[in-house]
């Protein structure tokens, strides 16, 4: 299948997944998460916002900063047109939707050097066992993560994990994946 293809696959698998049952998995992935060393050894995580039919990590943002991480969440740049980290330290306060009707920081916030960042959590329509990852295809998140060396870990749902995803050059691998049943390392 091509990427595009798969995409219009996976958006369609979406809308089998009722909120509920999204909300459950999400809450069991995070407990995944929150349970790893690659977490509670990051002492500055970049996060994302969810999308509708994203996994629903927003608790991590809480729990992060009541550990004293430092946390950064992606946010649009229309000068550059791209995406830069944000740090927030306080999301009621700094955190609106943004250009894209996702959630990200207001433009006020600090810039979270990607160099600083130990751990990013990253969403994606799919990802394979391999650690290819299949975004929305626009390639924005692929050019963020270019940026930076620091541990990539795709977040998804079980449906959301493929045998295989076709990847260019540009296309940046995860080094992990984390799913309500478990972490996966990539390549170890």
């Amino acid at each position: 299948m091509t990427k595009e293809e798969l995409r219009r696959l996976l958006r369609g698998k979406a809308n089998e997944h009722s909120p509920e049952e999204r909300r459950a998995s999400s809450a069991k992935l995070c407990e995944v998460i929150r349970a790893q060393d690659i977490w509670s050894k990051a002492n500055s995580i970049l996060l994302f916002s969810p999308m509708a039919h994203e996994p629903d990590i927003s608790c991590l943002l809480s729990d992060a900063l009541s550990a004293k991480k430092v946390v950064g969440l992606p946010a649009w740049s229309a000068e550059q047109a791209q995406y830069r980290a944000l740090q927030v330290t306080d999301p009621q306060a700094d955190i609106a939707p943004g250009q894209f009707g996702i959630h990200e920081p207001r433009s006020r916030c600090a810039i979270l050097p990607l160099q600083k960042i130990e751990l990013i959590l990253v969403p994606g329509l799919a990802f394979a066992r391999n650690g290819a990852r299949l975004g929305r295809g626009k390639g924005f998140y692929d050019r963020l993560l270019a940026q930076t060396t620091a541990p990539k870990c795709g977040v998804a749902f079980e449906w959301q994990i493929m045998d295989n995803i076709p990847a260019a050059s540009h296309d940046i691998p995860m080094n992990y994946i984390a799913t309500p049943s478990g972490l996966t390392s990539i390549g170890e």
